[in-house]
């Protein structure tokens, strides 16, 4: 392999094999693909979660999920905010 990367270049027959190099290269289109995510596919999803986060919230308990829109709470703060709920304790804000 490091042979007929050592001797590619543009001259024709400079390599007469190239089929490692070929095979290389297949690999990492293999991988490039496999392991590519889209930053627009990654923040639908985190909105199509949000938003279900949501509509099931409304559907549960109305008040808490008017709330939580208020305060323009994301997922992460309502799910804190839920954990906190069954806890007795002073509000940092009075």
């Amino acid at each position: 392999l490091f042979y007929q990367m050592s001797r590619m270049c543009r001259e024709k027959g400079a390599v007469k094999h190239d089929d490692r190099l070929d095979c290389l290269a297949q690999g990492v289109k293999y991988y490039t693909e496999a392991l590519a995510i889209s930053a627009h596919e990654a923040t639908k999803l985190a909105r199509q979660e949000d938003w279900k986060d949501q509509i099931d919230r409304f559907l549960d308990d109305p008040q808490a999920a008017t709330d939580y829109l208020v305060f323009g709470m994301n997922l992460d703060q309502r799910r804190q905010a839920d954990g906190n709920k069954g806890k007795k304790s002073v509000p940092t804000w009075v």
